[in-house]
């Protein structure tokens, strides 16, 4: 009998610690930032961008921007092609478009009310002027956020005995300004927010009461506050790090105001379940430091990487790095680039078209689809149609086929047309955790790549059908998704589809029936998705296309 129980105890073990996330440090090379703390970090490209900061010895504020490959883990010192905005801390960063916009924080001269972006691609600064006459004031250690085509800013403070507790839209579009709300839980700084789902989440913070745990969310299209109550939730603090991507946000750190008030712990919260997890502690204690959260290759788990911030030892310029898989991934590859899509439902021999557009030869694309394990089968057949084919005629009109496709019958032509042009892969279909898959890889030229994803007719609906498009050393240039709109077996079971990308689409085109549905956009973290579920079934089948224009 004890045999069995010491043999139970040992398993447990081992499967507690297979199942452990984790920190490890980063020994980044290159121009590394000096230590700093109030300083923002942002992903644009595959790139992390450190801007501004105050020093270590608390008397240097800086307007330096540096940049780090993060693949080789090489700091550089980026050298704009104009002017940098005023140095300062305590301001916050976000990403839009590619670009990384900056409001606020605290200068050498006092608190600064300026919006300035930096475009990535051109290496150069631009001033924000809004035509508003209502502005935010000036403030430091506010909160923000993208949903949709807005930046929301939130709180802050202006002096030591002044906070805020304002709500702002800041519409990237026109420049303007507007106000949304103000919080119950009163003029708070230093909270954490993250976008979501079309609400606004906000934790921690300090308000006059002193540093609060409170998890509140803001409905943005009813400008509701709601008090969400967690069972559990991380102990009070404020001047964390906080990272999201679409499901989960994440606090790291921040202070409680005691003496040596710095935590080391870090929180994963789920907007869906309104549940806070607290994981692995970090090794040090530290408030007021900026990170980036990367997805892991598996597509699952995270990677958050932390710079900087003040410890109880002082202000520190060490990189640290989460991660939530049971071991250490390998290091990130910002250079192999993904797509995720998902179809809501193929069944009875109906299919789905996707087409990319490379600028560039790819060594190396992967292509994965996983389905709902029903008995369902699917097919995959690929063509590739090189750049620069003037003599061949025949893939001159299946381009030209293509470009005319607007409904549902004129994709059924095409394909009857010239699917003898396409080839179909033979791989076995693996099943993994009652999901079935296909994979394949390939080198693709300079050119379009379109692939039809079929259903056999004589097998029941495959549903939830994901597709990956990955470890591509460049993105497409152009992205479109054919697909057939209302439920296969005829029933009200809603169709979800989605496009995800890591970069911000400069331009995106969507095309289906009015009324067959409604559209969305989530982005945060260098995660970009376009959301659209059907709302009605069909007695015909209408076509829907959407078409994503990358940076």
């Amino acid at each position: 009998m004890y045999k069995h129980f010491f043999l139970f105890l040992v398993l447990l073990a081992l499967a507690c610690f297979s199942q452990a996330d984790g920190w490890i440090e980063v020994k980044p090379t290159g121009d590394v930032p000096p230590p700093v703390s109030g300083h923002t970090m942002v992903e644009m490209n595959g790139k992390f961008y450190l801007f501004g900061g105050q020093t270590v010895d608390g008397r240097s504020i800086l307007n330096t921007l540096f940049v780090c490959e993060s693949s080789g883990n090489e700091w550089k010192k980026e050298v704009p092609a104009n002017d940098p905005p005023a140095a300062r801390y305590g301001h916050s960063a976000v990403v839009y478009n590619r670009k990384m916009y900056v409001f606020f924080g605290q200068g050498a001269q006092g608190n600064l009310d300026d919006v300035w972006a930096y475009d990535y691609a051109q290496k150069t600064w631009e001033k924000q002027t809004t035509p508003s006459t209502y502005v935010p004031e000036a403030r430091n250690n506010h909160a923000s956020a993208v949903a949709a085509d807005k930046a929301y800013v939130f709180g802050g403070k202006m002096a030591p005995d002044k906070f805020f507790g304002d709500l702002w839209a800041y519409n990237f579009a026109d420049k303007t300004w507007t106000v949304q709300s103000y919080t119950p839980s009163g003029p708070t700084y230093g909270a954490s927010m993250a976008a979501s789902g079309g609400k606004l989440y906000m934790f921690g913070g300090q308000n006059s009461s002193g540093v609060h745990s409170e998890t509140w969310a803001y409905d943005i299209a009813q400008k509701i506050w709601t008090y969400t109550n967690p069972s559990s939730f991380p102990p009070a603090r404020k001047l964390s790090v906080a990272v999201q991507n679409l499901e989960n946000l994440w606090v790291y750190g921040g202070t409680d105001n005691a003496r040596e008030g710095e935590k080391k712990d870090i929180w994963q919260y789920n907007f869906a379940t309104n549940a806070w997890t607290q994981k692995a502690d970090g090794p040090v204690a530290q408030s007021q430091s900026a990170g980036i959260l990367l997805p892991q290759a598996n597509g699952q788990d995270v990677s958050i990487f932390v710079f900087g911030g003040i410890s109880p030892q002082g202000t520190t310029s060490t990189t640290w790095q989460y991660y939530s898989s049971p071991q250490p991934p390998d290091p990130p590859q910002p250079s192999q680039k993904g797509i995720l899509a998902q179809i809501g439902a193929l069944g009875k021999g109906r299919l789905a078209l996707y087409r990319l557009s490379y600028d560039k030869d790819q060594a190396k694309v992967k292509i994965d689809i996983q389905w709902a394990q029903d008995k369902a089968k699917l097919s995959l057949w690929y063509l590739h149609v090189p750049f620069g084919r003037a003599e061949n005629t025949e893939l001159n009109e299946l381009e030209e086929s293509l470009e005319a496709v607007s409904s549902q019958e004129d994709l059924e032509n095409f394909h009857r047309q010239h699917i003898r042009h396409f080839k179909r892969l033979k791989v076995e279909q693996a099943e993994q955790q009652e999901r079935k898959g296909i994979s394949h890889t390939m080198s693709v030229k300079h050119g379009t790549l379109i692939l039809f994803v079929g259903h056999d007719s004589h097998t029941p609906t495959a549903r939830d059908i994901q597709v990956q498009i990955s470890e591509m050393t460049n993105l497409p240039k152009k992205v479109q998704y054919f697909f057939q709109l209302g439920n296969p077996d005829k029933n009200d079971v809603a169709q979800k589809h989605f496009v995800q990308f890591p970069v911000t689409p400069s331009r995106w085109h969507s095309c289906y029936p009015n009324g067959t549905g409604k559209e969305s956009i989530e982005s945060g973290n260098g995660l970009w998705k376009w959301n659209f579920e059907e709302k009605y079934k069909f007695a015909f089948i209408p076509l829907a296309l959407i078409t994503f224009e990358l940076p």
